[in-house]
This record gives structure tokens, sequence and C-alpha cells, in this order.
């Protein structure tokens, strides 16, 4: 007798709550129901003010170095002189704010090294940071990777309105400025 595909899952899911495991090499669960890994994908896309990137592609290379060895990395990178859009995956052991403000110091200091110029990064606290999921990552890349075209249409204040309206962040207009 075959036992119907939905009576088994009923039958699977009742042991699960007994503390019974189920045999099966992929099991992620205890003999108390508990996992015993952490599985997390922290994908976000991060925006901040800058003063200058013309050195862009250098400026970049180094925000991946600093995210490896982080334990995250980085997607993409792009952005116009007055700001940068990144693409991470945030380690699961770290916050936004820690990666952020890691970025930004590192950032800032390599600038001042290496940049004749010494422009760089402003020197804000302020970021925006969004989180992506897995089916939007395509979508989210070719976005920042296309930063030079979107400007021609809409400034960096406009955008950053759009983002926070979209994702229902309330926001203060007066902090919004460059």
């Amino acid at each position: 007798m075959e036992i119907p595909p939905n009576l088994f899952q009923l039958w699977k899911s009742e042991m699960i709550l007994r503390n019974i495991v189920i045999s099966s090499p992929h099991t992620l669960l205890s003999k108390r129901g508990s996992m015993t890994h952490s599985f997390t994908q922290n994908l976000q896309h991060v925006i901040f003010s800058t003063i200058d990137t013309s050195w862009e592609k250098d400026l970049y290379s180094y925000i991946g170095g600093i995210l490896k060895r982080i334990d995250c990395k980085l997607l993409t990178a792009g952005g116009i002189p007055d700001h940068i859009h990144l693409l991470t995956s945030i380690s699961k052991n770290l916050t936004i704010p820690e990666v952020v403000r890691k970025i930004k110091s590192s950032s800032t200091n390599w600038v001042r090294k290496n940049i004749r110029n010494k422009r760089g990064l402003a020197r804000q606290n302020g970021y925006a940071a969004f989180s992506v999921s897995n089916s939007k990552v395509d979508q989210v890349q070719n976005y920042i990777t296309n930063q030079h075209y979107h400007h021609k249409k809409i400034s960096f204040e406009e955008e950053l309105k759009l983002f926070l309206d979209k994702h229902r962040i309330p926001y203060d207009e007066r902090y919004l400025k460059g």
C-alpha cells in the first residue's frame, strides 16, 4: 500500500516534533529538534557619500580586500563622484554598522595614504543599507554597475529618497543633504 505524500509529510512533521530525527544524510536537526549549524545569507546594498571617486577601480578593489579580511564579500561596486554603491554579502558574525564602519575608516586611511590630492570618502557617519533577496541580485548588480547612466537623470539625493520610500524607511529631509 502506498502512503499519500501529504500524509507522509504530516507523519514526518509529527516525528520531528516528538524529537525523533528522520534518518537522512542531510538532516539539520539534532535529537532535540534544534539546528546544529548556523545558516545565513545577508546580502546588503550599501550606499554612502564620497567627495571624489575618480580613482574608483582601485578603491573598489581595496574595499573588496577589506571585506574579505572580515569574512564578508564584495559582489559589486559602483558609483559616481559623490557616492558609492556596494552589494555585499555580510558575515553572520558581524553587524551592518560594524562592516560599514570598517569599510569607511579603512578606505579613508587608504585614500589619505595613496591618492595624491587626498580627497576621498566623506567623513560622515551616515550610510544607507537595504537587504537584497537572492532573486534580486542580478537586478541590483545591474543597477550598481550602471550608476553613471542613472545619474544622468536623477541626483544622489533624489535616488536616496526613492530607495528610502521604496523600503518604507522614514527620514527627515534635512539629513539627506550631502
